[in-house]
């Protein structure tokens, strides 16, 4: 390359260094019409259909918090929103009540998958249909164990199950499994797990074709033989590819978390270059406080991963809105949606905010 090239070649790595440094990724937060209660739940369910959003599901302590005594509730309720002015509760019901489970939006079908309520662990996968007039129920193939507390999100036609627990005060696992929403004839199957240990409150996005999945919590034992829980900072990237009737599965492990987190929204929102947004989600800091009259209150400092270089930014902080756990994040209208959800232990929100990427170039 002759002098003259060169100069103009570094010129122009200046110039597009210069102006990717003056792009900053915003955030914009809109608050949105509050769910119908006076409180609102944790672990609820939720996607959209037709243009409209609708939640359903989830838990709360209508009478009293848990520390003075008051008892878990769970829900059947079906919540819609479509014209940017209210929620509506609708007519129909969940066939049972359960919450902390994994929800699916597909070709205008919401997909609930597992969870769980008083009676223990479901199995069950039901499809949720909005007709314009009705919500229409239909049923696919069963897990094959009840399971809750996992993560889940759909990878072109495949919805990817990962973590979780077998029993409602059990262990977690180390078990992923995956169902063809398209070819529902060979059930769930399971697949090769991550290579790190067992977890459930997992979070887990899904872009380009690929499973991520960050986080999560599991239990382990210190040096007295106490057990405690321990949030997990490690993040991996699953390729599947079909083998025969099954799959193959290729896990990468991704650089850590720069703070370890359970229990955020999911599934993450993913922007349209692949960057992951955390914001919510309960830290081990968090994780370390048993009273909740001094809980210091879930993530609020919001954090990008970006999937193409494999690296973590900080973005801004959110302390304007309680940030919140258990709860499920809709992609609609362009924006991500978050619903409802967890803001201390035993205490939930009722409301529901919009957010959407701003790109703001400095002068």
């Amino acid at each position: 390359m002759n002098i003259a090239l060169r100069v103009l070649f570094l010129l122009v790595c200046a110039v597009c260094e210069a102006a990717d440094l003056s792009a900053q990724i915003r955030l914009s937060f809109k608050e949105m019409a509050s769910l119908p209660t006076s409180s609102g739940w944790a672990g609820m369910f939720a996607g959209s259909s037709h243009g409209a959003i609708f939640c359903m599901g989830g838990t709360n302590f209508p009478d009293s918090p848990p520390w003075e005594g008051g008892r878990k509730k769970w829900y059947g309720d079906i919540y819609m929103f479509k014209n940017d002015n209210a929620w509506i509760k609708l007519n129909a019901k969940m066939p049972v009540p359960l919450a902390y489970g994994v929800s699916i939006s597909y070709k205008d079908r919401i997909i609930t998958v597992g969870g769980c309520n008083e009676d223990g662990l479901s199995a069950e996968v039901t499809g949720y249909y909005w007709d314009g007039r009705n919500i229409q129920v239909s049923r696919y193939p069963s897990l094959p164990r009840p399971m809750a507390y996992m993560t889940g999100a759909l990878v072109n036609s495949l919805i990817v199950i990962a973590g979780g627990s077998f029993s409602l005060t059990g262990d977690a696992i180390k078990k992923c499994f995956v169902l063809d929403i398209e070819n529902t004839q060979n059930g769930w199957i399971e697949i090769g797990a991550w290579p790190g240990t067992e977890r459930m409150f997992s979070q887990c996005a899904s872009y380009n074709g690929n499973f991520f999945l960050f986080g999560g919590e599991t239990t382990e034992l210190n040096s007295k033989g106490i057990a405690s829980r321990r949030i997990l900072q490690d993040a991996y990237k699953l390729s599947i590819s079909r083998s025969g009737i099954g799959y193959d599965a290729l896990w990468k492990k991704l650089s850590p978390m720069p703070i370890g987190l359970c229990s955020g929204p999911g599934p993450l929102p993913v922007m349209e270059n692949g960057e992951m947004i955390f914001w919510g989600g309960v830290d081990a800091l968090a994780a370390m406080h048993t009273n909740p009259l001094v809980y210091p209150g879930n993530n609020d400092n919001i954090i990008m991963y970006s999937s193409d270089l494999d690296k973590w930014t900080y973005v801004q902080k959110k302390d304007d809105i309680p940030a919140r756990a258990d709860l499920p994040a809709v992609y609609w209208r362009k924006q991500w949606v978050f619903i409802s959800g967890e803001i201390k232990p035993g205490v939930r929100t009722n409301t529901v905010f919009a957010m959407r990427e701003n790109i703001q170039h400095s002068n």
